[in-house]
């Protein structure tokens, strides 16, 4: 199975969010409520982008908040090996 990739683009606009792709799709998802702002990912992909969206929050508005200062940025697992 394919991993969903996720991303931050510096100095982009609120609500503090973050993108995510899978297979060509793309969502725009707001880090506090998991919303899709914009675009959509399949229903499988969208359900893992957002169990990683909840055990990285903290660490998403930390990187949000100070994006000069965030010394990385938190990765999704390997979700085939699950």
């Amino acid at each position: 199975m394919l991993s969903p990739s996720t991303g931050f683009y510096w100095a982009d606009h609120l609500p503090p969010h973050f993108h995510a792709k899978y297979t060509g799709d793309e969502a725009v998802i707001a880090i506090r409520t998991g919303e899709a702002l914009r675009g959509s990912l399949p229903r499988r992909a969208l359900s893992l982008v957002d169990e990683w969206r909840k055990l990285h929050e903290t660490e998403l508005m930390e990187n949000w908040d100070a994006p000069a200062a965030a010394p990385h940025w938190p990765t999704l697992q390997d979700w085939s090996e699950r």
